[in-house]
């Protein structure tokens, strides 16, 4: 049986070591360093879920809701988790909260982060 796809976007290689670990027997996963990179695979292949690590942002979020938008567009029926700082821009709040996307805002620590990929992953 094929194991379902999961991009991970990030340039946190704590976080990416950790994902990988924890998910690498249920997820075929995939790493992007940027939105640009997962729009790309998103036109290019069937992705199940992909997670979005926004917490360092340099701008206000203007450019990533554009990236997002594009993304949901070219996979709609993908999963798409949205892990940000407790602050978050207003334009990624509303884009989490206007479309299916879901929210991580901010965590204690990387298993609590874990925990809380695994609740929006494996809803049951």
């Amino acid at each position: 049986m094929e194991l379902p796809t999961l991009i991970l976007v990030t340039r946190d290689t704590v976080i990416q070591q950790q994902i990988l670990a924890h998910f690498k027997k249920t997820f075929q996963l995939s790493l992007c360093s940027s939105l640009e990179d997962c729009y790309e695979q998103c036109s290019d292949q069937n992705i199940d879920s992909i997670l979005v690590d926004l917490r360092f942002l340099l701008s206000g979020g203007h450019q990533e809701d554009q990236l997002l938008e594009m993304i949901q567009s070219a996979a709609p029926e993908t999963e798409i988790i949205l892990l940000t700082e407790e602050e978050c821009p207003e334009i990624l709040e509303r884009r989490a909260a206007c479309t299916a996307m879901m929210h991580i805002k901010g965590f204690a620590s990387e298993a609590e982060l874990l925990l809380e990929i695994d609740s929006c992953l494996n809803p049951e």
